[in-house]
């Protein structure tokens, strides 16, 4: 593969007459929509990446609406301690998205990173709500979420310095090694958009290889994702 094809990690080349004539950092990739009319092209395998950055931004817009209910129930919480503790339905942390019409199969169905499986069970919401216990005494672990379909809480500590630091090697690793060949590698594109809470090195295989069906008929509707910025760092470390 000659340079001109590959991804070039935070920026990412904006082709003119099959040259390189510029380059767009990921986080205002979209914007080549606008550059179109004049004669700014990207080549295949941009193409791929513009569809996760567009994948990644839409999520974006449902993330920040189910935050701001949580952070209005918050706000609300702790300013009245006398009130009984209630709860709200917010986008779950482990919902990755829902089933579109382009696999009318399952249609409607809701990916869960926690259960790794698609259900027509649940909505993609999760019932949360604070543990004012914790919360007077200080205690880090105040958020609650819980599953409505299996009535289980759902752990919330972001991982560990270590654990972290090894999903993102693992994550760089599988990066680095789809650039160095014309295949298409599943665990490479789920490492592009998978948020960190859920790991692509302990999500089976079997749910990992129907993500990837599904994204290749771009059958998700995407509610989790990494940040745009995440993902940014991510393809600068897997294409150094």
């Amino acid at each position: 593969m000659n340079k001109r094809q590959r991804p070039h990690g935070k920026y990412v080349p904006i082709l003119a007459d099959g040259h390189v004539r510029l380059y767009l950092p990921v986080e205002r990739y979209d914007e080549i929509d606008s550059m179109r009319s004049g004669g700014y092209e990207l080549d295949d395998q941009s193409q791929d990446l513009l569809k996760i950055v567009r994948r990644i931004k839409e999520a974006e817009k449902q993330r920040k609406e189910s935050e701001q209910i949580k952070r209005e129930f918050i706000n609300k919480t702790v300013s009245d301690f006398s009130r009984e503790i209630g709860s709200i339905d917010i986008i779950c942390p482990y919902c990755l998205g829902r089933i579109n019409h382009n696999w009318p199969r399952d249609q409607g169905a809701i990916l869960c990173g926690w259960y790794d499986l698609a259900t027509g069970e649940c909505n993609g919401n999760a019932s949360f709500s604070i543990d004012r216990a914790n919360l007077m005494l200080g205690v880090p672990e105040v958020e609650r979420y819980i599953c409505p379909v299996k009535k289980a809480n759902l752990a919330l500590a972001i991982y560990d310095f270590r654990y972290l630091k090894e999903e993102i090697e693992w994550r760089v690793k599988e990066i680095r090694k789809s650039t160095l060949s014309e295949t298409s590698f599943c665990d490479a594109e789920l490492a592009k958009i998978f948020p960190f809470r859920v790991s692509v090195r302990r999500t089976s295989r079997v749910f990992k290889e129907l993500l990837c069906s599904l994204i290749k008929k771009d059958a998700i509707d995407w509610v989790n994702s990494l940040a745009l910025g995440d993902l940014a760092s991510l393809l600068e470390k897997g294409c150094a």
